[in-house]
Order: C-alpha cells, then sequence, then structure tokens
C-alpha cells in the first residue's frame, strides 16, 4: 500500500485499534473506576499480532511527522492516581498529537511512565500548563488575607501594622521562581502558557507601568527558560495581541502554536472573530488553534462544549466537531492549524465509542483519501 495512503488512514485505524483496547471497559461502570495500568491492554493488542501492532505504530508515526490539521488534548491531572481509564492519558485516542497536564507536579509513576510510551511508541507529546490566571486568583486571596490580619487605624487601633503588602509583580516573581522544576524532573517534551492580558489602550502611565512590571515578571522566567531549551515545545494561549513586554514577538515567534481560547463559543462566527481580535500583524498567523471545550461528564448545567445546530447526522452538535469543521473552512484570512480540547477527558464517557468526539473532529480535519 502506498506510504502516504496508510499515513492518511492512520486517524480510522487508531479508532479501530482503540475500540478493541476499550472494549473492556464497557463491561460495567466498576470497571470504569477499578485502578489498572493501560499496559495490561497495550500486552493484549501485541498478542493478537505484533508484526501488525509494530507497522501500525510507525505508521502512525509516519502520520505524526506528515503534514496534517494537530489535535491537543488538555488533560485534568488533578486526580493524582488515574482512578479509570478516563484518568490514563494513555487511553487518549492514539491520533491525538499533543497532551497538557493542567496539572505539572507531583505526578503519578503510572501517568510518568505513560507519558514515556506515548512519546516513544506514538510519537504523542506531553505539555504542563503554566497559568497566569491561577497566580492572579491566589494573589487576590494573599490581598484579602493580608488586609484581614492588618485592622485599619482607627478600629480601636491607633496605627495599621506594621508590613507592606507585595505588589503582584513581586508575588508573580516568587511564584515563576520555581515553575519550570517539572519540566527536567517528569521528562516533558514542553510547556503550555496561558495568558489573558488587556488592551494598553487608555491606561494611564503608571497603570501601564504596573501592567507591564506583571508581564515582566510573569514572561521574564519564561524566556530564561526558553533560552536554555531552545529545542523545547512552546504553545501559547490568550491574548497575544496585548503583550506589550520587550520580546513578546520573538517569544510569539518561537511558540509552535497560538491557541485561541474559545470555550463559550456556539458558532463558527464567533470562532473567526475571535481569531480575527487577536490577528494584528505581527503574530504568526499560520499557527492558530481553536481552543473548545468538551461536554461536561458531571455537570449538565454546564453548558461550555455545546455548539448551534446539529451534525450531518441529525444529532446535536459539540463544540469539538465544530471546531474540526471550522478548522477546515480555510479562507485566506489565516491559517487554521487545528484543535486544542479542554478538559479531554470527559470526552472519554460515550456510548458508542471512547473519545468519540474527539476521533471525530481527528477524522474531519484529516479525512482518509479512501472515502
Amino acid at each position: 500500500m502506498n506510504d502516504k495512503r496508510i499515513i492518511r488512514r492512520i486517524p480510522y485505524m487508531a479508532a479501530a485499534l482503540s475500540f478493541l483496547a476499550a472494549a473492556p471497559a464497557f463491561q460495567s461502570c466498576a470497571d470504569w473506576t477499578e485502578p489498572e495500568s493501560v499496559k495490561l491492554v497495550k500486552a493484549d493488542l501485541e498478542t493478537l499480532d505484533p508484526e501488525l501492532r509494530a507497522q501500525y505504530l510507525q505508521s502512525l508515526r509516519d502520520y505524526r511527522a506528515s503534514e496534517h490539521k494537530v489535535m491537543i488534548a488538555k488533560f485534568d491531572n488533578s486526580n493524582s492516581a488515574p482512578s479509570g481509564r478516563a484518568w490514563h492519558i494513555a487511553s487518549l485516542p492514539d491520533s491525538v498529537d499533543y497532551v497538557i497536564l493542567t496539572e505539572p507536579d507531583n505526578l503519578h509513576p503510572l501517568t510518568v511512565e505513560e507519558m514515556s510510551s506515548i512519546r516513544s511508541e506514538r510519537g504523542t507529546a506531553t505539555l504542563y500548563e503554566i497559568d497566569c490566571g491561577r497566580f492572579e486568583a491566589e494573589y487576590r486571596a494573599y490581598e484579602e488575607e493580608w488586609a484581614a490580619s492588618r485592622p485599619a487605624a482607627g478600629d480601636g487601633f491607633t496605627d495599621t501594622p506594621d508590613g507592606t503588602m507585595k505588589t503582584f509583580p513581586e508575588f508573580l516573581s516568587e511564584k515563576m521562581a520555581d515553575v519550570f522544576s517539572p519540566y527536567g524532573r517528569y521528562g516533558y517534551d514542553g510547556v503550555h502558557i496561558v495568558y489573558s492580558g488587556k488592551s494598553p489602550l487608555g491606561m494611564t502611565e503608571a497603570v501601564k507601568a504596573e501592567y507591564l512590571a506583571g508581564q515582566e515578571a510573569f514572561f521574564g522566567k519564561i524566556l530564561e527558560w526558553r533560552a536554555a531549551n531552545p529545542s523545547a515545545l512552546l504553545f501559547f494561549e490568550g491574548t497575544p495581541q496585548y503583550l506589550i513586554f520587550e520580546g513578546s514577538e520573538a517569544f510569539l515567534d518561537g511558540a509552535r502554536y497560538i491557541v485561541v481560547p474559545s470555550y463559550g463559543a456556539v458558532s463558527y462566527e464567533e470562532f473567526s472573530y475571535n481569531t480575527l481580535a487577536m490577528d494584528n500583524g505581527s503574530i504568526p498567523s499560520g499557527r492558530f488553534v481553536i481552543g473548545v471545550s468538551a461536554i461536561s461528564a458531571t455537570d449538565p448545567k454546564d453548558l461550555s462544549g455545546t455548539f448551534n445546530g446539529t451534525g450531518e447526522d441529525g444529532a446535536p452538535m459539540t463544540a469539538i466537531k465544530a471546531a474540526a469543521n471550522w478548522v477546515n473552512m480555510e479562507d485566506g484570512a489565516f491559517a487554521r492549524a487545528g484543535v486544542l480540547v479542554k478538559r479531554a477527558s470527559h470526552d472519554y464517557y460515550n456510548p458508542s465509542m471512547t473519545y468519540s468526539n474527539i476521533r471525530g473532529a481527528i477524522s474531519l480535519m484529516n479525512p482518509s483519501p479512501l472515502n
């Protein structure tokens, strides 16, 4: 069979083999929560036909190296110990290109082992998330705690207690001091930076100076790490048009992908608007990835991941498949590189096939020439 045809069929081959691997998961609900190593499933497939599996994995790695639309799975690993197949990164579809862990440290040994196996067998890279928004939330909590522990003068006190509250840039510098230690400790392939800024237009000089100081505190450490690790993967998610620190253009130029967060979008027009809003002419537009969410498997009131309209099968459209459709709607304004799926593990639970929306999106973006 022609090599190119093999490579293009990989998403379909991956779905078929992954379904065989996941078949035991449909025996009972207890299997979904019972801790076990996914390695046992791989051994079964190797026993069925080791030579075929070896050929498949090589074709998968060839597919990974070929030009195609990417699928990035953002994986919530806040449960330190994988408690079921949905919590194993090795259970993700084989054709997922990149995995982003939201909790970079204190990894369970099984997760570290699976990071290594999906890299060596599938060519799938694992990154971890560094989200400035988390530090902002921690700083607000610090401000409240600091104010509560120091009553104002006049409340039975003649003076305020000694001490000066840290500024946000100072607080951020402390938080960023050790943020890259997991990179080497666990053998990650790179980092995913999340930063949502504000437009500097209309800011007073004092406000703008503090805004810039915050960016320098956050991105300064990132630039240092990048200089020491030039071959590591670097993704960015957020508002690149609002970066004003020195070296921001070089930073963005070094990012493999720029993720456009569209987790609440319910129309194709919103996808396009969000992307055009950040394309100010100096941003590498060929690297845009649209960020969407899987539908919550635990909260029926959470509408993230839903989308207007229906699919070709008449079923309600999901944001994941809609994002794949949008990626295929090239219009010349900017190149569309792929899709990122937030809380990807929630897509595991589907009656027809595990990760059915993610698998469907991969097939939509990279259709087989045989179909």
